[in-house]
């Protein structure tokens, strides 16, 4: 064998490694891409995120919830209305942390999310098709999942 056939072998073996390894980071970056915005939001943050979440050991807000903007009506017109409106609940009505209404202005998204989900209790996800085709839907899950399981709070993402 030449020394010709042996460079070719070898920048053929470079390149197929060199293929495979952006395939995998293109997965990797594709997959995981929530993992980083969450990670980069609190970095951000900083003690925010830590101080914030309570006042006199409570929660600024009992739920967050997560919906696609195509369900904005039923959520809205249905059921903040009977959450927020319960006065026959024991604890009263339930303050509900909802993005359009409770995010900072001048955040970044992945910011006032991370934010308004340490400062609530519980997530509730309203599932719907439209939430699984939504980025910044499937992000809330995400972080949701992630945080609460950080925080030892599992038992509260309702779905």
């Amino acid at each position: 064998m030449s020394q010709y056939q042996i460079a070719i072998i070898s920048l053929s073996g470079v390149l197929a490694l060199l293929a495979l390894t952006v395939i995998l980071l293109l997965y990797i970056f594709r997959h995981q891409l929530w993992q980083l915005k969450y990670q980069l939001a609190k970095y951000r943050l900083g003690k925010k995120v830590l101080s914030t979440n309570m006042v006199n050991d409570k929660f600024l807000y009992d739920a967050f919830v997560s919906y696609s903007s195509a369900d904005e009506s039923w959520v809205l017109n249905q059921l903040v209305e009977q959450l927020e409106n319960d006065q026959q609940s024991e604890s009263g009505p339930i303050k509900l942390c909802l993005h359009e209404r409770d995010f900072q202005i001048g955040l970044p998204i992945a910011d006032n999310i991370v934010l308004s989900l340490q400062n609530s209790a519980t997530c509730i996800l309203v599932l719907t098709e439209k939430f699984t085709e939504s980025y910044w839907c499937n992000f809330e899950a995400q972080v949701a999942h992630h945080m609460f399981q950080e925080q030892n709070r599992e038992s509260n993402l309702v779905k």
